[in-house]
């Protein structure tokens, strides 16, 4: 991700992006425009769970990098990359919602209305829907009370970072995936608790 402003700094970008490593072989480049104010990345990992015909998702924040980390600076005032820190939900509220609870939980409730609406367009999209996703939204927060916005940054289905949290769900949900016709009557097995590994970054 690079940020930009005007178009000879997004000609910078892609060239860095495109022909900055030998030669990219990607043909689609996505451009953008910055969302204002966002305070925070908020992940979705969600997991299907065939044993109950439904889906399983946990929510994880991550710090952005501070402007301060002048190798990660984006080179676009008001624009942050989104670091490799997480944070639980419950530690969020502090940090992020300066204590809100309220606009915390709008912003929550926004997040699961679309974490539904992705998952009915893989339902349309795909004969099955992938056994795991990860969802990453923007959270915009530009001070007023009760104008929180969420946006949709990233969709990526089975080979995103688990954000801290252990396998086991991922691995169960791609094992019941591809055992689903056992004629045994083993699969699909219940999914594990979703844990988060001890001392992980910042949660």
């Amino acid at each position: 991700t690079w940020g930009f402003v005007g178009a000879a700094k997004l000609e910078q970008a892609l060239r860095r992006l495109l022909f900055g490593t030998g030669g990219s072989e990607q043909l689609v480049c996505l451009v953008q425009s910055m969302v204002p104010a966002v305070i925070v990345e908020l992940r979705a990992l969600v997991f299907r769970d065939a044993r109950n015909g439904s889906f399983v998702h946990r929510k994880v924040y991550m710090r952005l990098w501070s402007h301060a980390e002048r190798k990660r600076d984006s080179g676009a005032e008001g624009f942050s990359t989104t670091s490799a820190e997480a944070v639980v939900p419950e530690k969020a509220t502090e940090e992020f919602f300066g204590g809100d609870i309220e606009a915390q939980r709008r912003v929550e409730a926004e997040v699961d209305r679309l974490v539904t609406c992705w998952l009915a367009w893989f339902a349309a999209e795909c004969a099955e829907p992938p056994t795991a996703t990860r969802l990453d939204f923007l959270i915009s927060r530009p001070g007023a009370i009760g104008q929180e916005t969420v946006w949709t940054c990233e969709v990526t289905e089975c080979g995103a970072s688990l954000c801290g949290f252990e396998v086991d769900v991922r691995n169960a949900a791609a094992l019941n995936c591809a055992l689903r016709y056992d004629e045994g009557g083993r699969f699909p097995r219940p999914l594990p608790p979703q844990a988060m590994r001890p001392n992980h970054f910042g949660s």
